[in-house]
């Protein structure tokens, strides 16, 4: 997080319908808003993330 409290994403996969790879975190409430950018740190090196709301990206057609 911006002030350096680490955060943990449990989850990422790369979806096919969005295009992008999406995932799960644990954030603290703070940064949890819609829209907050964050950075993330992997073995490849850092990316960023953006919090969304659930679910991601357009629903399917009823």
């Amino acid at each position: 997080t911006a002030d350096g409290t680490p955060a943990v994403v449990r989850t990422a996969v790369r979806s096919p319908r969005l295009g992008r790879v999406i995932g799960l975190a644990l954030v603290p409430v703070p940064v949890a808003e819609p829209g907050t950018i964050l950075t993330v740190t992997t073995p490849a090196g850092d990316t960023t993330a953006v919090v969304s709301d659930v679910p991601f990206g357009t629903p399917w057609p009823s």
